[in-house]
């Protein structure tokens, strides 16, 4: 990332003389969000029925937050968010035949985490 930094020197400022105490550089804001990973779709097909990827949608509602995330055929989807605890609910695609939403599920995320879900929308035969 490439950040630009405009210094503004006045002729007051180049009457100081002495030295200026070091400071630790606070963690750029990004650095204290956490990451919830994972991957949306269905499961079912033969035993055992496996997970299968599918596109949809992913829902997070938070304390201060509600935000829908589109996700690809992939079924794979990345959101970061800033620490806490949410209600995260993986839906299928608005043009499924029966659009339909999975069971909601409750993560707390701390600073820095990467959590990894698994969102089932549906169980097929």
């Amino acid at each position: 990332m490439v950040r630009s930094a405009a210094i503004v020197i006045t002729a007051g400022a180049l009457l100081f003389a002495g030295t200026v105490p070091a400071q630790a550089a606070a963690p750029p804001p990004s650095a204290r969000l956490a990451v919830l990973k994972g991957d949306l779709g269905i499961v079912g097909g033969a035993y055992p029925g496996l997970f299968h990827p599918t596109a949809g949608s992913v829902e997070v509602i938070g304390k201060v937050i509600a935000m829908l995330t589109v996700v690809g055929p992939s079924g794979e989807f990345r959101i970061r968010l800033a620490p806490g605890t949410y209600t995260v609910t993986g839906c299928g695609p608005t043009a499924s035949p029966v659009p339909s939403c999975g069971s909601p599920r409750a993560i707390r995320l701390r600073p820095g985490q990467v959590d990894h879900v698994q969102l089932v929308w549906a169980l097929v035969p």
